[in-house]
Protein backbone atom coordinates (compact mmCIF):
# COMPACT_ATOMS: atom_id res chain seq x y z
CA UNK A 1 0.00 0.00 0.00
CA UNK A 2 1.35 3.58 -1.00
CA UNK A 3 0.41 6.64 0.27
CA UNK A 4 -0.02 10.52 -1.05
CA UNK A 5 -0.84 13.58 0.48
CA UNK A 6 -1.91 16.69 -0.24
CA UNK A 7 -0.26 20.00 -0.72
CA UNK A 8 -1.98 23.79 0.93
CA UNK A 9 -3.63 23.98 -3.00
CA UNK A 10 -6.68 26.66 -0.80
CA UNK A 11 -6.55 29.23 1.34
CA UNK A 12 -3.77 31.60 2.68
CA UNK A 13 -1.14 29.15 2.26
CA UNK A 14 -1.88 28.42 -1.16
CA UNK A 15 1.36 30.13 -2.62
CA UNK A 16 4.45 29.31 -4.48
CA UNK A 17 6.75 28.83 -1.02
CA UNK A 18 4.33 26.69 0.94
CA UNK A 19 3.26 24.23 -2.20
CA UNK A 20 7.49 23.97 -3.11
CA UNK A 21 8.57 23.56 0.72
CA UNK A 22 5.70 21.08 0.96
CA UNK A 23 5.89 18.85 -2.25
CA UNK A 24 10.49 18.80 -1.48
CA UNK A 25 9.02 17.77 2.21
CA UNK A 26 6.68 14.94 0.72
CA UNK A 27 9.67 13.43 -0.98
CA UNK A 28 12.17 13.81 1.31
CA UNK A 29 9.83 11.86 3.66
CA UNK A 30 9.41 8.87 1.01
CA UNK A 31 5.80 9.67 0.42
CA UNK A 32 4.59 8.01 -2.79
CA UNK A 33 2.46 10.81 -4.39
CA UNK A 34 1.18 14.32 -4.01
CA UNK A 35 -2.20 15.10 -4.88
CA UNK A 36 -4.18 17.89 -6.13
CA UNK A 37 -7.74 18.68 -6.29
CA UNK A 38 -10.31 21.04 -8.76
CA UNK A 39 -12.24 23.72 -8.71
CA UNK A 40 -11.99 26.31 -10.96
CA UNK A 41 -14.86 29.25 -9.87
CA UNK A 42 -17.20 28.96 -7.38
CA UNK A 43 -20.53 30.97 -6.93
CA UNK A 44 -20.77 33.64 -4.34
CA UNK A 45 -23.07 31.21 -2.46
CA UNK A 46 -22.97 27.49 -2.56
CA UNK A 47 -26.21 25.41 -2.39
CA UNK A 48 -25.15 22.60 -3.68
CA UNK A 49 -24.65 19.49 -1.25
CA UNK A 50 -21.17 18.29 -1.42
CA UNK A 51 -21.06 14.50 -1.76
CA UNK A 52 -18.00 13.48 1.07
CA UNK A 53 -19.10 15.24 4.44
CA UNK A 54 -21.80 13.80 6.01
CA UNK A 55 -23.42 17.51 6.88
CA UNK A 56 -23.32 18.29 3.08
CA UNK A 57 -21.12 21.11 3.21
CA UNK A 58 -18.16 21.66 1.01
CA UNK A 59 -15.39 22.70 3.76
CA UNK A 60 -13.86 25.76 1.17
CA UNK A 61 -15.76 28.68 1.37
CA UNK A 62 -16.15 30.58 -1.97
CA UNK A 63 -13.55 33.42 -2.31
CA UNK A 64 -11.14 31.22 -0.55
CA UNK A 65 -7.83 31.35 -2.96
CA UNK A 66 -7.80 28.32 -4.72
CA UNK A 67 -4.86 27.21 -7.12
CA UNK A 68 -5.44 25.39 -10.19
CA UNK A 69 -4.69 21.97 -10.55
CA UNK A 70 -2.91 21.27 -13.71
CA UNK A 71 -1.02 24.33 -13.38
CA UNK A 72 -0.33 23.73 -10.26
CA UNK A 73 0.82 19.76 -11.02
CA UNK A 74 3.32 21.48 -13.88
CA UNK A 75 4.61 23.32 -10.70
CA UNK A 76 4.88 19.96 -8.87
CA UNK A 77 6.86 18.78 -11.66
CA UNK A 78 9.41 20.70 -11.79
CA UNK A 79 9.92 20.75 -7.93
CA UNK A 80 9.96 16.96 -7.32
CA UNK A 81 12.13 13.99 -8.97
CA UNK A 82 10.81 11.07 -7.62
CA UNK A 83 6.66 11.26 -6.18
CA UNK A 84 4.32 10.77 -8.71
CA UNK A 85 1.36 12.89 -9.32
CA UNK A 86 -2.33 13.10 -9.01
CA UNK A 87 -5.54 14.79 -10.00
CA UNK A 88 -7.60 13.72 -7.85
CA UNK A 89 -9.84 14.30 -9.41
CA UNK A 90 -10.04 17.03 -12.46
CA UNK A 91 -13.44 17.76 -12.92
CA UNK A 92 -13.17 16.59 -16.59
CA UNK A 93 -16.87 17.81 -17.99
CA UNK A 94 -16.21 21.36 -17.16
CA UNK A 95 -12.91 21.66 -19.75
CA UNK A 96 -12.52 21.17 -23.14
CA UNK A 97 -11.42 17.31 -23.56
CA UNK A 98 -8.13 18.45 -26.32
CA UNK A 99 -6.69 20.84 -23.92
CA UNK A 100 -6.83 18.46 -20.69
CA UNK A 101 -5.25 15.37 -22.96
CA UNK A 102 -2.53 17.80 -24.57
CA UNK A 103 -1.48 19.36 -20.79
CA UNK A 104 -1.90 15.91 -19.14
CA UNK A 105 0.96 14.76 -21.87
CA UNK A 106 3.14 17.64 -21.16
CA UNK A 107 3.19 17.09 -17.76
CA UNK A 108 3.54 13.12 -18.36
CA UNK A 109 6.83 14.18 -20.62
CA UNK A 110 7.52 17.25 -18.44
CA UNK A 111 8.01 15.05 -15.26
CA UNK A 112 9.34 11.63 -16.50
CA UNK A 113 6.06 9.85 -16.38
CA UNK A 114 5.03 10.20 -13.18
CA UNK A 115 1.06 11.27 -13.92
CA UNK A 116 -1.69 9.65 -12.55
CA UNK A 117 -4.78 11.47 -14.19
CA UNK A 118 -7.21 11.24 -11.72
CA UNK A 119 -11.38 12.32 -13.26
CA UNK A 120 -14.06 12.59 -12.35
CA UNK A 121 -17.93 14.29 -13.21
CA UNK A 122 -18.09 16.91 -10.87
CA UNK A 123 -20.96 17.72 -8.01
CA UNK A 124 -21.13 21.81 -7.27
CA UNK A 125 -23.52 22.58 -9.83
CA UNK A 126 -23.27 26.01 -10.01
CA UNK A 127 -19.88 26.18 -10.56
CA UNK A 128 -21.16 24.33 -14.42
CA UNK A 129 -23.57 26.88 -14.82
CA UNK A 130 -20.75 29.63 -14.09
CA UNK A 131 -18.38 28.02 -16.89
CA UNK A 132 -21.35 27.62 -19.32
CA UNK A 133 -21.29 23.91 -19.14
CA UNK A 134 -24.60 21.73 -18.83
CA UNK A 135 -24.74 19.94 -15.35
CA UNK A 136 -27.13 16.84 -16.28
CA UNK A 137 -25.46 15.16 -18.72
CA UNK A 138 -21.72 15.25 -17.26
CA UNK A 139 -21.68 11.62 -16.40
CA UNK A 140 -21.91 10.62 -20.47
CA UNK A 141 -19.92 13.88 -21.10
CA UNK A 142 -16.99 12.19 -18.84
CA UNK A 143 -17.11 9.10 -20.30
CA UNK A 144 -16.89 10.34 -23.93
CA UNK A 145 -13.99 12.40 -23.35
CA UNK A 146 -11.90 9.70 -21.54
CA UNK A 147 -12.66 7.99 -25.15
CA UNK A 148 -11.26 10.74 -26.40
CA UNK A 149 -8.21 11.73 -24.21
CA UNK A 150 -7.07 7.71 -25.38
CA UNK A 151 -7.15 8.30 -28.89
CA UNK A 152 -5.01 11.36 -28.55
CA UNK A 153 -2.08 9.82 -26.73
CA UNK A 154 -2.31 6.48 -28.56
CA UNK A 155 -3.02 6.73 -32.14
CA UNK A 156 -0.68 8.85 -34.54
CA UNK A 157 -3.61 10.45 -36.97
CA UNK A 158 -6.25 10.04 -33.86
CA UNK A 159 -9.79 10.69 -35.45
CA UNK A 160 -13.30 11.01 -32.79
CA UNK A 161 -16.50 11.35 -33.98
CA UNK A 162 -18.88 11.56 -30.38
CA UNK A 163 -22.05 13.05 -29.22
CA UNK A 164 -20.11 16.52 -27.01
CA UNK A 165 -16.80 16.41 -29.14
CA UNK A 166 -15.84 15.33 -33.02
CA UNK A 167 -12.44 15.72 -34.13
CA UNK A 168 -11.13 15.08 -37.74
CA UNK A 169 -7.74 13.76 -38.48
CA UNK A 170 -5.27 15.72 -36.17
CA UNK A 171 -2.11 15.60 -34.99
CA UNK A 172 -1.15 16.14 -31.24
CA UNK A 173 2.58 15.81 -29.71
CA UNK A 174 3.94 14.67 -27.92
CA UNK A 175 2.54 11.67 -26.88
CA UNK A 176 2.45 10.73 -23.01
CA UNK A 177 5.58 9.18 -21.63
CA UNK A 178 3.90 6.24 -19.63
CA UNK A 179 2.28 3.80 -22.38
CA UNK A 180 -0.38 3.20 -23.53
CA UNK A 181 -1.26 6.44 -21.53
CA UNK A 182 -0.81 7.37 -18.05
CA UNK A 183 -3.13 5.36 -15.30
CA UNK A 184 -6.63 7.22 -14.97
CA UNK A 185 -8.43 6.59 -11.73
CA UNK A 186 -12.08 7.51 -11.99
CA UNK A 187 -14.05 9.16 -8.89
CA UNK A 188 -17.62 8.98 -7.57
CA UNK A 189 -19.87 6.17 -5.82
CA UNK A 190 -22.88 5.71 -7.62
CA UNK A 191 -23.64 2.83 -9.79
CA UNK A 192 -23.31 4.63 -13.14
CA UNK A 193 -19.49 5.98 -11.59
CA UNK A 194 -18.82 2.61 -11.10
CA UNK A 195 -19.96 1.30 -14.07
CA UNK A 196 -17.53 3.82 -16.25
CA UNK A 197 -14.85 3.34 -13.83
CA UNK A 198 -15.41 -0.38 -15.10
CA UNK A 199 -15.66 0.36 -18.71
CA UNK A 200 -12.67 2.97 -18.51
CA UNK A 201 -10.53 3.38 -15.66
CA UNK A 202 -7.34 1.58 -13.99
CA UNK A 203 -7.82 2.56 -11.06
CA UNK A 204 -10.82 3.48 -8.99
CA UNK A 205 -10.65 6.29 -6.56
CA UNK A 206 -13.17 5.91 -3.36
CA UNK A 207 -13.69 8.16 -1.34
CA UNK A 208 -13.89 7.22 2.98
CA UNK A 209 -16.94 9.37 3.67
CA UNK A 210 -16.24 11.38 7.06
CA UNK A 211 -18.51 8.71 9.55
CA UNK A 212 -18.79 6.22 7.01
CA UNK A 213 -17.39 2.80 7.03
CA UNK A 214 -14.31 1.35 4.86
CA UNK A 215 -16.40 -2.27 4.69
CA UNK A 216 -18.73 -0.02 2.31
CA UNK A 217 -15.79 0.51 0.17
CA UNK A 218 -14.94 -2.75 0.08
CA UNK A 219 -18.09 -3.71 -1.30
CA UNK A 220 -18.25 -1.34 -3.73
CA UNK A 221 -14.84 -2.17 -5.33
CA UNK A 222 -16.18 -6.12 -4.82
CA UNK A 223 -19.17 -4.76 -7.04
CA UNK A 224 -16.70 -3.04 -9.48
CA UNK A 225 -14.44 -5.82 -9.91
CA UNK A 226 -17.74 -7.92 -10.92
CA UNK A 227 -18.50 -5.36 -13.20
CA UNK A 228 -15.28 -5.58 -14.96
CA UNK A 229 -15.47 -9.39 -15.60
CA UNK A 230 -18.69 -7.92 -17.59
CA UNK A 231 -17.14 -5.50 -19.71
CA UNK A 232 -14.54 -8.22 -20.55
CA UNK A 233 -12.00 -6.91 -18.26
CA UNK A 234 -9.57 -8.60 -15.55
CA UNK A 235 -10.92 -7.57 -11.89
CA UNK A 236 -7.13 -7.19 -11.24
CA UNK A 237 -6.84 -4.39 -13.70
CA UNK A 238 -8.82 -1.93 -11.20
CA UNK A 239 -6.80 -0.78 -8.63
CA UNK A 240 -8.62 0.71 -5.27
CA UNK A 241 -7.30 3.90 -4.12
CA UNK A 242 -8.94 6.29 -1.59
CA UNK A 243 -9.04 9.24 -0.16
CA UNK A 244 -9.46 9.80 3.37
CA UNK A 245 -12.83 11.80 3.86
CA UNK A 246 -11.47 13.53 7.25
CA UNK A 247 -8.17 15.38 8.19
CA UNK A 248 -5.74 13.70 10.58
CA UNK A 249 -4.86 14.91 13.73
CA UNK A 250 -1.88 14.36 15.26
CA UNK A 251 -2.67 13.40 18.50
CA UNK A 252 -5.01 10.95 17.10
CA UNK A 253 -2.31 8.18 16.43
CA UNK A 254 -3.93 4.69 17.02
CA UNK A 255 -7.38 5.99 15.04
CA UNK A 256 -5.55 6.95 11.98
CA UNK A 257 -3.67 3.47 12.42
CA UNK A 258 -6.87 1.91 13.01
CA UNK A 259 -8.02 3.25 9.25
CA UNK A 260 -5.15 3.08 7.63
CA UNK A 261 -5.32 -0.78 8.40
CA UNK A 262 -8.78 -0.87 7.13
CA UNK A 263 -7.80 0.83 4.06
CA UNK A 264 -5.55 -2.32 3.48
CA UNK A 265 -7.68 -4.66 4.26
CA UNK A 266 -10.42 -3.50 1.78
CA UNK A 267 -7.33 -3.77 -0.84
CA UNK A 268 -6.32 -0.28 -1.15
CA UNK A 269 -2.75 0.22 -3.41
CA UNK A 270 -2.81 4.17 -2.81
CA UNK A 271 -4.18 5.80 0.46
CA UNK A 272 -4.41 10.19 -0.31
CA UNK A 273 -4.22 11.15 3.21
CA UNK A 274 -4.67 15.17 4.36
CA UNK A 275 -4.25 17.45 7.29
CA UNK A 276 -6.18 20.19 8.67
CA UNK A 277 -5.66 23.83 7.55
CA UNK A 278 -5.64 26.76 9.68
CA UNK A 279 -6.64 30.06 9.93
CA UNK A 280 -2.90 31.74 9.06
CA UNK A 281 -0.88 31.12 6.05
CA UNK A 282 1.50 29.93 8.82
CA UNK A 283 -0.29 28.09 10.81
CA UNK A 284 -1.57 25.78 7.89
CA UNK A 285 1.74 25.29 6.61
CA UNK A 286 2.80 24.10 10.72
CA UNK A 287 0.25 21.51 10.78
CA UNK A 288 0.54 20.17 7.06
CA UNK A 289 4.28 20.08 8.52
CA UNK A 290 4.01 18.27 11.85
CA UNK A 291 1.36 16.53 10.33
CA UNK A 292 3.24 14.95 7.47
CA UNK A 293 6.10 13.82 9.58
CA UNK A 294 4.18 12.32 11.69
CA UNK A 295 2.25 10.73 9.26
CA UNK A 296 5.18 9.36 7.52
CA UNK A 297 7.25 8.34 10.74
CA UNK A 298 4.74 6.91 12.96
CA UNK A 299 1.81 6.15 11.07
CA UNK A 300 2.78 4.83 8.33
CA UNK A 301 5.87 2.39 9.68
CA UNK A 302 3.08 0.87 12.07
CA UNK A 303 0.97 0.10 8.79
CA UNK A 304 3.21 -1.43 5.90
CA UNK A 305 7.14 -1.61 8.08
Amino acid sequence: MRFGVYVTQFGPAATREAVLELAQLAESLQYDAICVSDHLVFPATIRSRYPYMTDGRYPVPPGTPYLESLTLLAFLAACTSRVRLVTSVLVLPQRNPVEVAKMYSCIDVLSGGRLIAGVGVGWLEEEFALLGVPFEDRGPRTEEYVRLMKVLWTEQEPRFDGRYYSLPEARMEPKPLQKPHPPIWMGGHTPAALRRAARLADGWLAVDVEGKSLSTVAKQYSLLQSLAREYGRAPSSLGLNILTGVFFDVSDRWGAISQMRACQEAGADYVLVRFRPGPTAESTLENYRQGMRWFAEEVRPAVVG
